[in-house]
């Protein structure tokens, strides 16, 4: 089979009041794309959807062990708030060392 990749990535602002509807979405999608035959997703690493999206990715792996999490930071991260989800990433992809202006 043919093994194909989707990426996530979206607003670094989750309204309170549409948070629970968004991670609904989010897992619904999951699901069908894996049905459908993905098995390597990809979320850019800021804050926000992102983070969600690869959570969300990481509580689908539990049922769907040949899924793949990759994160692709378009910088070094700079504070622990990822490192939980590196840990259990399948890939991490860093294109700068340090920010800079345009690397977003």
């Amino acid at each position: 089979m043919k093994e194909i990749c989707c990426c996530f990535s979206g607003h670094r602002e989750i309204e309170i009041e549409e948070y629970n509807v968004v991670v609904e979405k989010t897992d619904q999608r999951i699901e069908e794309l894996i049905q459908r035959g993905y098995r390597y997703f990809m979320v850019g690493g800021a804050k926000g959807y992102d983070y969600l999206a690869a959570r969300r990715i990481l509580m689908k792996k539990k049922e769907h062990a040949e899924i793949q999490l990759i994160i692709a930071f378009p910088y070094a991260p700079q504070n622990g708030e990822w490192e939980d989800i590196i840990k259990q990433a399948d890939s991490v992809i860093v294109l700068a060392e340090h920010y800079y202006r345009g690397c977003m």
